[in-house]
Order: C-alpha cells, then structure tokens, then sequence
C-alpha cells in the first residue's frame, strides 16, 4: 500500500455552532476521528450520526457537509492524506463506494485516537514524517479489514442481474485504470467469480477484462486526438506503465499505432478545417 502523506491536519475544538459547508477534495483522502461530542455528517444524500468512537473516510471526490449538535459539540481531529494505493481502487480512495463513510471503531478507537493525537503534534517535525506516514499507514489496515469483514444490509445488496451489472459497471468506469481482478470484483458485490462473469456477459456482451481494456482504449484515444501528452504518459494515465505493452494492446484494438492513430486523426482534423 505505501505510506499515506500528510497533506493537511486540523484539530477541530468543540463549538455549539461549529459547521462546515459542503465540499470534496477532489486529489486526497480525509480521515475524521471523533473524538468527543455528537453531530450530522451528510453524504452522497445521506445523513449520518456522529459520536465518539467513529472515524470518517471521506474518498476523493465525495461531496460532504458536517455540523456539531448545539448541546454536545464535536472534537475531532481531521487528516488530510495523499499517496494512497490500494488494489482494485482509484488513486487515494480508500473506502469502496458501497460502504458509508462513517465507521464505527469499537476497540480499534484508543490505538487510532494515540496515532491521530501523534500525527497531530509531529506532521510539521521533517524527523517525523516517515513515523506518521507508517502510523497512519497502519490505520489505512486497520480500515482495509473493516472493508473485508463488512456485510452490507440485504436492502443494499444487488437484487437482481441488471442491478448487479449497474453497479458493477459504474465501478468500473470509475476505477478502470486501476489493476482489475475478477476475483475482487465478486468479493465486492457478493457474488461468485463465475456467477459474476456469466451475468456481467449476458447483461453487456463483455467480458470485464473486454470491457476495462474498451474504456482504456477510448480514454487513450480521446487523449491522442485531444491532448499533447507524450505517448508514455497517455499509457500512464490509461493504467498502463508497461509502455511496450500499451503499444500491443493499442494496435489489437485500433489496428494502428498510438502515433499512427494521432497522425491519422490530426491529418483528418486538419484536413476538415482547410475546407471551410
């Protein structure tokens, strides 16, 4: 997984009126750990409660809004992390979509509150941030066995092949440059791997493997017609760091080169422009 970065911390102190207005942070991870007081946490059009003894993960991108109840006001300690890899998501997501934000930590709570409270005193020491970044990458396991252990409610379990296969592929037109496993996928959704395969194929006329490599190939593509990025860094930014076999798969699925296909279109492009 690596170790996290820190690159924000904020120590909340308890205020009746305390609130903040929905906002993402569109290329981080926040971690929230409440150490004392109640509030409203809303997401994703949920509400959540918040006490003690929870810790927040808010993924990249997630709209959030958070409020402190009057008569017993939040203390929390808020990290702010980039550098986050973990397989089958995208860069610095760290809960999967179909889990809610706020987890309950249990006996988890005293380690995680002894790491948020060191982190909070020794992010801004240069001689301490390889400790921080591995404490907080300990918490990042500590959450990564909640995700394994969760079972959702059956009112949240996919109920039929349609449904199953909708929410397969918006994962993956979220996370499609990220490595893709079968076996991942069907421990996401609850599902076998064959069970998951026949009903993604039937539904989509794709295998998963077929499917990530068509959105890697289009997002390419865009990028060769619309982008000056240099052709390693368009592999890079598909899910490719093999360069070698961008190339191979590229001209399976465009019969051409990378370089072929943006001299092609460009030429084409050019071309029109010039005749009007």
């Amino acid at each position: 997984m690596g170790n996290p970065t820190v690159k924000e911390i904020v120590y909340v102190e308890p205020q009746p009126n305390w609130r903040f207005p929905l906002h993402s942070h569109e290329s981080s991870a926040e971690l929230s750990l409440i150490l004392r007081g109640r509030g409203t946490f809303y997401a994703a059009n949920k509400e959540h409660l918040l006490e003690k003894g929870m810790l927040v993960v808010k993924n990249p991108g997630l709209s959030h809004s958070e409020k402190s109840d009057p008569d017993d006001p939040l203390e929390q300690i808020c990290i702010e992390i980039t550098d986050v890899h973990i397989d089958g998501m995208r860069e610095n997501q760290i809960l999967p979509e179909h889990m809610d934000p706020p987890l309950t930590l249990g006996r988890d709570y005293d380690l995680t509150e002894a790491v948020f409270r060191y982190v909070l005193y020794n992010s801004a020491d240069p001689s301490a941030r390889a400790i921080c970044g591995k404490l907080l990458d300990a918490v990042l396991d500590m959450i990564r066995k909640k995700v394994a252990d969760y079972v959702p409610p059956r009112d949240k379990r996919p109920r039929n092949k349609k449904e199953l296969v909708s929410e397969v592929l918006r994962y993956l037109d979220g996370n499609y440059r990220e490595k893709i496993r079968i076996r991942d996928l069907a421990g996401r959704f609850y599902v076998s791997e064959g069970n998951l395969s026949r009903q993604f194929k039937a539904v989509t006329g794709y295998t998963v493997n077929e499917y990530v490599i068509s959105k890697r190939m289009g997002e390419a593509q865009l990028k060769l017609m619309y982008s000056d990025e240099d052709i390693k860094r368009v592999a890079a930014g598909c899910g490719y760091d093999d360069l070698q076999y961008f190339y191979h798969v590229f001209k399976s699925f465009a019969h051409c080169t990378p370089a072929e296909f943006r001299d092609k279109y460009r030429g084409t492009e050019t071309h029109g422009r010039a005749e009007h």
